[in-house]
């Protein structure tokens, strides 16, 4: 769909990767373009041109930006080396080329800050395949935070504000699209159902009381007991996901994401088929959408996984779920290149040990896949903030107001991007009452700042539909 009252850009590059970084970059914004090494095909006439990584002549007195090329595409990238050519600007870490980081010229801007091969090498995770370490799950740990592996600081999305920058200086407005129907940015909600249900027997949990007591944790038994005794008398279930989260979906008024386990390997546990099927159709009785929660085999195993993925759908009754994969153990973007065709969104991209930005961005994307040479067809919608990232002491530990601030800097960071505030919260973690409030006030700074409540798959669908600025 092409917008008649939107600049139009000749955006030219002959490289397949810095084709895709730039198709990324310029996805989000009201703008016509469209890739051509010609100023006139035959689609009009361009109000400016984009050009990256070649020697170019447009014709006299038409606006352009150069982007130079600082060679990480042509030659570190092939190598498998991390890059070199890190610098610098306004206080960030990015890849530059040589010379001044903004030169105006006549009819245009020439720049050596490498927006695209910067963009290219944080959604291909071409980074962490060369320099970031293993955890014991096989996950790739955070690495280099204070450069370009930061998880402080969605580098991607600054690139975008600078080319927004950029273009402005050469007479070209560029605005973000209206992406959430008016509202600032959008709220990504979604519960991981590790464990079906807490009691599934009449008699009291005393074996994981008498643990909890052998370890000292005396508040943890004391609320086990409690618990239980609550779902015998009230015949609800703590750990029912519906029982779980209503009242605060009903509060906010959107839609929320449950990714359901099935296994074989879940870790928790044997899962209760007929159960996941009857807890499947209350959640989307209640408006909300069922994913799929891949089980921890399947990273390793194709096979395993390609029998999940069938069983589920045969279960839950959904052809193309979303996927989020348990403990986020997920090789990126290897393990998406063997779901496409068979889910719709991941949502697997964030740090088990921390909050933040691993890909560099708070905006769904299409991951780049270097060995395929392509980007693929499966949106990756990256995690921002994980619950036990913030509260377990296996990870950060966090007091409640401790957590709730660096939450609050999550969302003050994605509401002035205009992205997507992404959270995931486990039922087994709605026991503890200080982490139910602490999961309400999140709700509540999500709606004093607007944010439109949706459902993975409406992300997805509205990135890969409403990316109305390429033309060709």
């Amino acid at each position: 769909m092409v917008r008649a009252m939107c600049p139009k850009l000749i955006v030219s590059t002959e490289s397949i990767p810095a084709r895709y970084a730039l198709e990324q970059l310029l996805g989000p914004l009201d703008l016509t373009w469209a890739f051509s090494n010609h100023w006139d095909d035959g689609w009009g006439s361009p109000s400016a041109a984009i050009i990256y990584g070649i020697d170019k002549v447009f014709p006299e007195r038409m606006p352009y930006l150069l982007i130079r090329d600082c060679g990480f595409l042509d030659s570190e990238f092939l190598t498998g080396e991390p890059p070199s050519q890190v610098m610098s600007f306004r206080g960030l870490s990015v890849l530059c080329a040589s010379g001044r980081r903004e030169e105006k010229l006549e009819a245009g801007l020439v720049v050596s800050v490498d927006i695209v091969a910067t963009t290219f090498l944080k959604l291909s995770f071409h980074l962490e395949a060369t320099v970031a370490q293993k955890d014991q799950h096989g996950r790739t740990r955070p690495y280099d935070n204070t450069g370009l592996g930061s998880t402080d600081v969605p580098i991607v999305d600054c690139c975008r504000s600078w080319l927004v920058e950029w273009l402005g200086r050469i007479g070209v407005r560029a605005s973000q699209r209206d992406l959430w129907d008016g509202q600032p940015f959008a709220a990504f909600i979604s519960h991981d159902i590790d464990v079906q249900r807490m009691y599934r027997r009449r008699i009291p949990p005393i074996v994981d009381m008498a643990r909890g007591l052998m370890s000292r944790d005396l508040k943890g038994s004391l609320l086990m007991a409690v618990s239980w005794m609550q779902s015998q008398c009230l015949r609800r279930d703590p750990f029912d996901s519906l029982v779980c989260f209503s009242p605060y979906a009903r509060k906010h008024g959107g839609r929320e994401t449950y990714f359901m386990l099935l296994g074989p390997d879940t870790m928790s546990g044997p899962i209760d088929v007929p159960l996941l099927m009857y807890d499947s159709r209350k959640v989307r009785a209640n408006g909300h959408e069922v994913a799929w929660h891949a089980s921890y085999a399947g990273m390793e195993d194709s096979a395993v996984m390609k029998s999940e993925h069938e069983r589920f759908r045969s279960a839950v009754g959904t052809r193309f779920p979303g996927v989020r994969f348990h403990y986020l153990r997920c090789r990126m973007p290897d393990t998406l290149a063997e779901l496409e065709g068979k889910v719709h969104y991941d949502a697997s991209c964030g740090f088990a040990e921390r909050e933040g930005f691993r890909a560099g961005t708070c905006f769904a994307f299409q991951p780049y896949s270097p060995s395929l040479g392509r980007k693929l067809n499966v949106v990756e919608i990256p995690l921002l903030v994980m619950d036990v990232t913030l509260i377990s002491d296996t990870y950060r530990g966090l007091t409640t107001e401790e957590a709730l601030n660096r939450i609050a800097d999550v969302i003050k960071t994605v509401a002035r991007f205009g992205g997507v505030f992404s959270l995931l919260w486990h039922n087994i973690n709605m026991l503890s009452k200080d982490h139910r409030l602490l999961y309400n006030r999140i709700i509540e700074l999500l709606l004093e700042q607007d944010a439109a409540f949706l459902s993975g798959d409406e992300i997805a669908r509205r990135w890969l539909t409403g990316r109305i600025g390429m033309s060709n």
